[in-house]
């Protein structure tokens, strides 16, 4: 009985000192993830930056980067407070002066900022991507791709050969089954429509089977146009899908390659800005997107190039039909945080980051704002 009551007591002691050691192991990571200063307010610089940084009527900001920065300040437990600034320079330039801990918007991490200042790991991948404005859309512009296609030299051409070919057939079979079949009229332009309606229901292998050809010769040629019928259908098919491509591609901006001595406008001070003088762009800079929305619209722009997340959010915001992203990215950037140089915030919140990835946290947080 006594031996029983040890190995109950031991077990139990086994138990409080296991239990012991999760609560002192799980206080030790805690407090190596909080901020050694718990009681101290971190100034912490942004910028607008929609819809990373978007600041609404009254004042209040919110978006992805303010939302990752919620989470941070949950999970490293510290205070801040958000010093708002108009442009990247100054705001940089505050972080290269330790005047701020910390700057979070869309900060794009580039070597050239590397030099002056730490970046935190990325939390968001994009790129940059491309604005057009087509001044004709919704019906208009729907019945003006319609009948330009149908008018196309390529769809006019293949129209041309398959009722040719139709005709020809035609006047075959209504030769060959005219005396033998009385489904043919022997009056050419009777037995022609009949003739006609055949060659046309069995190329398109619809077959109503209404009208039939008797004679040996007339099966044998039967045969032979379905055969053809297929590859004529084929080829038809395949005209309209070429003309389609090419009005798609009907335009002066398609490609990244098609922005070199084209006007392209971008934020002032943006990766974009860079990136489009290496190619030789017209480069217009303007301090925000609704300064180059009057060029893009009256046509003094030729394209607006910018971040792919912030373009998309402006369509969505703007509810503008005409206003058109294309469908392609370019010179992929990695948005993080900045750092003073040889801040020891850098590596608590980069902890902090990895553990909003792996929880899932970060992404639920960007398909808030970016559906």
């Amino acid at each position: 009985m006594v031996t029983i009551l040890s190995m109950k007591v031991f077990r139990n002691l086994c138990f409080i000192l296991v239990y012991i050691c999760v609560c002192c192991s799980t206080i030790v990571y805690s407090s190596e993830l909080e901020f050694e200063d718990t009681q101290k307010t971190y100034i912490i610089g942004t910028k607008i930056f929609e819809p990373f940084v978007i600041k609404d009527g009254k004042g209040a900001l919110s978006g992805i980067s303010i939302d990752i920065l919620k989470e941070l300040a949950v999970q490293l437990n510290f205070r801040y407070q958000l010093v708002l600034y108009d442009d990247l320079q100054s705001l940089f330039q505050n972080v290269e002066e330790s005047r701020l801990d910390f700057a979070i918007s869309g900060l794009s991490i580039t070597k050239d900022r590397e030099i002056n200042m730490d970046f935190s790991y990325p939390y968001y991948q994009t790129g940059l991507a491309v604005l057009l404005f087509n001044s004709e859309y919704g019906y208009v512009q729907l019945f003006k791709n319609f009948f330009s296609m149908i008018f196309s030299a390529n769809i006019l051409k293949s129209i041309f050969i398959l009722v040719s070919v139709i005709f020809l057939i035609s006047n075959i079979i209504w030769v060959i089954e005219r005396n033998n079949n009385s489904q043919f009229s022997k009056k050419y332009w009777k037995g022609i429509r009949d003739s006609i309606w055949w060659s046309t229901v069995t190329v398109t292998t619809v077959g109503y089977g209404d009208k039939v050809p008797r004679s040996f010769f007339g099966r044998t040629i039967s045969v032979l146009w379905m055969f053809v019928g297929i590859f004529l259908i084929s080829f038809f098919t395949a005209s309209i899908s070429s003309a389609l491509t090419v009005q798609k591609l009907d335009r002066s901006i398609s490609e990244v390659a098609d922005l070199a001595g084209k006007k392209v406008g971008t934020i002032s001070g943006s990766t974009a800005s860079f990136f489009l003088n290496s190619i030789h762009a017209n480069v217009y800079q303007y301090s925000d997107f609704e300064q180059a929305l009057f060029p893009l619209v009256s046509k003094e722009l030729d394209a607006f190039v910018y971040d792919f997340p912030r373009l998309k959010y402006y369509v969505q915001k703007f509810k503008k039909s005409n206003l058109e992203v294309l469908d392609i990215t370019f010179d992929s950037q990695f948005y993080g945080i900045a750092f003073p140089s040889n801040s020891n915030l850098r590596e608590k919140v980069n902890r902090g980051i990895l553990s909003l990835e792996e929880s899932g946290e970060l992404d639920l947080i960007i398909r808030k704002w970016l559906r």
